[in-house]
């Protein structure tokens, strides 16, 4: 409520059906302010593009599944334009995380130079194929990449299991007894499929 043109002794304190508001100027002039929604046009167009882009999003769970196989680069491809705001948001949480743990160690009083936070940014899950791990192992052998590197590979492509150290892999590869036959080596990592192919035909 609004009241204009009344002197400071005329000035209503309350407001309501047992209360009436009296000026002697009779330019004075009372009323209610309200919101007109004249500014309101541009945030309802932002809200329904959000929700038409929240069907389209949705819908994606209703997609019927390619039936002829789908390259994984392809579909890596597909979906990373589906992961760039997902990577940006993960990005700032793990910035944010950071900071919070640098703050956490300043308090504490203990040094706070190697805190570091690596957000996980691969939404694409997509396992190695043979091929692929077969030249992981060929680039090994041949001295190209260190094992840490090769660890690091075939745990992201989903060979070794996430948990587990270097440690724990070498230490049960030299306790396991070997279960390559001789000349494994040279053991083709198709051989399963290429056997399964020739039963089928």
């Amino acid at each position: 409520p609004y009241a204009l043109g009344f002197s400071e002794d005329e000035a209503p304190g309350s407001i309501g059906s047992s209360t009436s508001w009296f000026s002697k100027n009779e330019k004075a002039k009372v009323g209610m302010l309200e919101f007109t929604g004249a500014g309101l046009e541009s945030m309802r167009t932002a809200i329904q593009d959000s929700e038409i882009r929240m069907v389209m999003l949705g819908a994606r769970f209703f997609e019927a599944s390619k039936k002829a196989a789908e390259a994984a680069e392809t579909l890596r491809l597909r979906f990373s334009a589906d992961a760039a705001t997902l990577t940006v948001i993960s990005q700032t949480v793990g910035e944010g995380l950071e900071k919070l743990l640098i703050w956490a160690s300043q308090w504490a009083g203990q040094p706070s130079d190697d805190v570091a936070v690596t957000m996980n940014d691969d939404f694409v899950a997509l396992p190695m194929t043979p091929e692929q791990i077969k030249a992981e192992l060929e680039l090994w052998k041949q001295g190209a990449i260190a094992y840490t590197d090769l660890f690091a590979n075939l745990q992201r492509g989903d060979i070794i299991a996430e948990g587990r150290s270097e440690e724990d892999v070498r230490s049960d590869v030299e306790t396991e007894e070997p279960t390559i036959p001789p000349g494994g080596e040279d053991l083709d990592l198709n051989e399963e499929d290429d056997e399964e192919d020739e039963e089928a035909a």
